[in-house]
């Protein structure tokens, strides 16, 4: 075994080597190439190249970008594969099919030898953990006897499900989000920790939660259909309306269907509507998508398939991991890009892969509650806005992928694969492509289910008043809407003349007028008048909130809001809210500053999830409503009518939350994780503030203070310009 003591690459040339450029990638400056490159270029690896290359550089400046990690000389491992495997593990983040192939090339002995170096070391037996993990056999290795477990996935560098499984035999805590037959990895990216951050299943349910259930329904309807049809259209298909909303009802019962081998036949039945050219169930030839040469008729792949052969085994790996992601501590996006994106790369069948990779999607966030009850993220939509960024997130799989696979052209311009290629569909990055599923439900949410609830509620207010003034049929108020909207809020001549020629001029002018002011009128603002405690107690929230997020092991509803009481909410006209600003202050400034008191902690149920919060006393509560309750009472009447809307009491039940949309076992970890608090302010202030939609956070705009004046100011003028 000495002449393997280094495990040099061969006749004693190192693993590293300085480099400029490496496989077409032209590197920021010339330095040493390190770690998991360096291995698969010295040792010649059937696998593609990380994403994001290891360099050590001659100076003393650490940097890094989606690309290139470059470290200083201090970094520089000891040159050989052990040095190397330890620097990639520490630095680079777990490699499965790395890790496989190099087990592959070395062999048995070999791979002990590399353990034997520091048999009891962290490294050591994380590698020995993945060889008998991918292998499928043990090594001849003693179980260890003691010593602490160590996670196998590094969590500061890619995400890992949670909790982890022990193995007493390497004392090793495996928390791969995975199992042997299918686990792709994704690296932490400040991208997807924004996305995280933003908490978008929580945003979902806050944009819907003061939306009528009727609207809820008839937008969830619309989107159904929207996705299905788009689901098509990225396909190049102008499905049927029928076809589309059969497929549109499929769509709407993700998440509620186990997924297995019979799930996929089925769900390619719905999508195919003509068999009579197409074989149905899963392949039993080789696959590609690509064109064929237009002479030769020869296949031009742009992605190759796995083989028929490793079908099973790939399918069943793919459905136990998405149970395994469905039941642990995962962000469901991140298992559903994993799950989907999987699905597709393997491509099991002949036709429909694509609609049924995109309705994996949907089961995952369902499955996984991520999107409310009843609602899907018409993400086929997002996706067809975005076809550049989706094609350019397949072509990063499966383009470096194409140098490695073996294939020759069949007798009916097929492909047929020759070498082995399972480990490429099992085990991949999914980085990109989680970044790219998170743009498009972040999309969703921002954008596309505000835009469609938006519309409705405006249609509604329409047609309401269409029907006081006129009574007219639901279907002349829809023609009329629509003829509206294609003329930019007017009505044509031709519609004039033909349709609606009983109205009057004057008639057609407040017609045109309203659909103005409710159709196409800028959005309101949102505002909120709310109590804010002191800076101490502020400050305790902020670390009671990051107790519980690390108890829960992910982000939840309110994680990132402020600590606050909320009294009421409403919306305005930005150009309004100075006379709305003004008739609080008048108000506010009457009342006297009084104490708040808090003690404990209390939850309460809405719909399908709880909140837990910080109590106020029994006294400070009745406090909190008397004051909240003088200032409605106060409020000035035809200013509320005429400047604000959807005016909200939201102090019915004060409270300062410490996390909403809560299911049951987090409200119960909250319990057991905040135990008991104490404490009290003088409220002298109370504070208004307003919804900003970059933040999806409200921000405080203006402070009033409590004054306890006998002789309040003057009223603003409802009428002053």
């Amino acid at each position: 075994m000495s002449g393997d003591s280094n495990f040099s690459k061969g006749g004693g040339d190192p693993f590293s080597k300085r480099i400029k450029v490496i496989h077409g990638r032209q590197a920021p400056e010339e330095a040493l190439l390190v770690g998991y490159g360096a291995i698969i270029e010295a040792l010649n690896l059937q696998l593609p190249m990380p994403a994001k290359l290891a360099l050590i550089s001659d100076k003393h400046r650490q940097s890094s970008n989606d690309d290139w990690l470059i470290l200083t000389p201090r970094h520089n491992p000891a040159d050989n594969l052990y040095g190397h495997l330890v620097f990639a593990l520490k630095y680079e983040g777990v490699n499965l099919l790395f890790f496989k192939k190099l087990f592959e090339s070395l062999g048995d002995e070999r791979v002990k030898f590399v353990i034997s170096i520091e048999p009891k070391g962290q490294y050591s037996r994380r590698i020995w953990f993945l060889f008998e993990w991918l292998m499928r056999r043990q090594l001849d290795i003693p179980d260890l006897k003691d010593g602490n477990y160590v996670a196998l996935i590094d969590e500061e560098i890619q995400y890992a499900v949670s909790p982890a499984v022990n193995f007493a035999r390497q004392r090793i805590r495996n928390n791969l989000p995975g199992t042997p037959d299918f686990c792709p990895l994704i690296f932490r990216t400040s991208k997807l920790e924004r996305f995280i951050e933003a908490n978008l299943s929580e945003l979902t349910h806050t944009i819907l939660n003061n939306v009528h259930r009727d609207v809820i329904l008839r937008a969830s309807a619309f989107l159904l259909l929207k996705d299905s049809k788009a689901s098509f259209s990225i396909e190049g298909e102008n499905p049927t309306p029928n076809r589309a909303m059969r497929w549109g009802k499929a769509i709407g019962q993700a998440g509620s269907i186990q997924l297995g081998e019979e799930e996929l036949l089925r769900l390619q039945q719905i999508v195919i509507e003509n068999s009579r050219f197409v074989e149905m169930g899963f392949r039993t030839d080789g696959g590609f998508v690509g064109v064929h040469d237009r002479t030769s008729g020869t296949p031009m792949p742009e992605h190759i398939s796995a083989k028929p052969e490793d079908l099973p085994v790939l399918l069943n790996g793919l459905f136990a991991t998405a149970s395994l992601l469905e039941h642990q501590n995962f962000h469901p996006v991140l298992a559903a890009a994993s799950i989907a994106f999987g699905f597709v790369f393997i491509h099991p069948f002949v036709d429909g892969n694509g609609r049924l990779h995109r309705y994996l999607i949907h089961h995952l966030l369902a499955k996984t509650k991520f999107s409310p009850q009843g609602i899907i993220f018409p993400i086929s939509t997002a996706i067809l806005e975005r076809i550049d960024d989706y094609r350019k997130s397949l072509e990063q799989y499966s383009h470096p992928l194409l140098d490695l696979i073996e294939w020759t052209p069949t007798a009916n311009n097929n492909v047929k694969v020759l070498n082995e290629t399972i480990d490429y569909y099992r085990y991949f990055d999914a980085t990109k492509q989680a970044e790219f599923l998170f743009e498009c439900v972040d999309q969703t949410v921002e954008k596309i289910i505000p835009k469609e609830v938006e519309y409705l509620q405006r249609y509604d207010s329409m047609k309401d008043w269409l029907d006081e003034e006129f009574e007219m049929p639901d279907k002349t108020v829809a023609l009329l809407i629509r003829f509206l909207e294609q003329n930019n809020g007017r009505l044509s001549n031709r519609a004039l003349d033909r349709e609606f020629a009983e109205l009057s001029k004057e008639e057609v002018e407040a017609i045109e007028e309203q659909f103005y002011e409710i159709m196409l009128k800028p959005p309101l603002s949102q505002y909120s008048l709310a109590i804010m405690p002191s800076a101490a107690i502020s400050l305790e929230v902020v670390e009671m909130k990051q107790q519980l997020r690390a108890a829960i092991g992910r982000s939840y509803g309110s994680a990132n809001a402020e600590a606050h009481i909320s009294l009421d909410g409403f919306e305005a006209d930005e150009n309004d809210y100075p006379y709305i600003l003004a008739e609080y202050r008048r108000i506010v400034s009457e009342l006297n500053p009084f104490e708040i008191s808090f003690s404990g902690f209390d939850d309460f149920d809405k719909a399908n999830y709880s909140a837990f919060y910080i109590k106020p006393t029994t006294e400070s509560s009745l406090e909190i409503r008397r004051r909240s309750e003088a200032v409605m009472k106060a409020f000035d009447k035809n200013l509320k009518k005429q400047y604000t809307r959807k005016w909200a009491d939201e102090s019915q039940k004060p409270h300062m939350s410490i996390g909403r949309r809560l299911t049951r076992e987090w409200v119960a970890l909250a319990y057991t994780t905040l135990t008991a608090y104490e404490a009290g302010f003088l409220c002298d202030t109370f504070v208004i503030r307003k919804f900003n939609e970059k933040r999806r956070q409200y921000d405080v705009i203006d402070v009033l203070p409590l004054l306890g004046t006998s002789e309040p100011p003057v009223q603003l003028d409802l009428f002053q310009p």
